[in-house]
């Protein structure tokens, strides 16, 4: 007898839920050691602006790195079903980020759709590919396995994999999703409230920009 769908091994992934693995990189200031150099765990405060951590990572990458995650993150809702207003503003905000998406993205929606999550794919396993699984024992005597990363930037793209780190849709500030933010957000898309206000009005007017393109085109065929 043929499994359905809902008994398809496939359909009952985790990737959902699966737990974020423990993320450790080079430092001297570290506590653990991995691959025979002492290591920091990389977390969510390296992610939140402001704090000693996210200067650590800002020394570790440069702007083209950080851009380039920026994008990928927005690159993610092209994939994704969404109105047709919101999937071009972000395949826009994507392409002013990683500057060299292909030309065939700028043409119908279907095409970008389907590039985008294989770009995005193509992307992050390029950034994560350095990164290794390595063992360590913690505070507690537990041996615990973890991924090893030869530098913060690899660690960076990883705990992003893992959706620890997301880019505002408004903004395109990289934020933690696990951190808690002064206006008590909890958004994974927008790093505050606010710019999630900010993001809809913005959709909101290329909306009726759209809108009044197709009015007159229509008046002009009369």
């Amino acid at each position: 007898m043929r499994n359905s769908d809902s008994d398809n091994a496939t359909n009952q992934h985790n990737e959902t839920i699966t737990a974020r693995p423990r993320i450790f990189f080079p430092s001297k200031s570290g506590e653990w050691v991995l691959h025979g150099h002492l290591v920091a765990e990389f977390t969510a405060a390296h992610a939140t602006p402001g704090s000693p951590e996210y200067k650590e990572l800002e020394k570790g990458t440069t702007e083209f790195d950080r851009n380039r995650l920026r994008g990928l993150r927005l690159l993610r809702y092209v994939d994704v079903k969404n109105d047709e207003t919101a999937v071009r503003k972000a395949l826009n905000d994507a392409g002013q980020l990683l500057h060299n998406l292909p030309e065939s993205m700028a043409a119908g929606l279907e095409v970008p759709k389907r590039l985008a999550g294989i770009l995005y794919c193509g992307y992050l396993t390029s950034g994560m590919k350095a990164a290794r699984l390595g063992i360590i024992r913690n505070n507690h005597g537990e041996f615990i396995p973890v991924v090893g990363c030869p530098d913060i930037k690899t660690a960076l793209f990883v705990f992003a994999a893992y959706r620890g780190v997301e880019a505002c849709m408004n903004c395109q500030k990289l934020f933690a999703v696990d951190s808690a933010r002064p206006d008590g957000s909890s958004s994974d898309r927008y790093c505050t409230a606010a710019c999630g206000q900010r993001y809809r009005q913005k959709l909101y007017r290329l909306r009726q920009k759209v809108r009044i393109k197709k009015l007159s085109k229509r008046k002009a065929k009369r």
